[in-house]
């Protein structure tokens, strides 16, 4: 055996496998996408235009385990937030001004998310 020092690392497993089920759990932020899909349907509900409120009654969260969504069912919801120039029908956007005013609390909650499982991550 050649002569000098040796040193043994130990940890590696550990850490290995704590990397290995954070790159799972942040693959799969089921939490975190429910509560911005949450969220964002708040504020959508809020700026959607009345008449019958048929049109907010319809937005819902709809979390997906790759994102967050967030739906408006109604056949004309598309119409409403793009206009219709076809029809005449002017542009009156609740859904994008929604993502844009809560993108704060929603990025908030995924820094969170991923801070939490990086602080699980242990070993070396």
């Amino acid at each position: 055996m050649p002569e000098g020092v040796r040193f043994k690392l130990d940890g590696f497993s550990q850490l290995s496998s704590s990397l290995h089920s954070a790159a799972d759990d942040l693959a799969h932020m089921d939490r975190a996408n429910a509560v911005a899909s949450d969220i964002v349907t708040a504020d959508a509900r809020g700026r959607a235009p009345r008449l019958t409120g048929a049109l907010a009654a319809s937005i819902a969260a709809a979390p997906e385990s790759d994102g967050a969504a967030v739906v408006a069912t109604v056949a004309y919801a598309g119409v409403i937030e793009f206009g219709s120039p076809r029809r005449n029908i002017a542009a009156q956007p609740y859904m994008r001004p929604a993502v844009e005013a809560t993108e704060q609390q929603y990025m908030t909650t995924y820094t969170d998310e991923v801070q939490t499982v990086l602080n699980r991550v242990r070993g070396a």
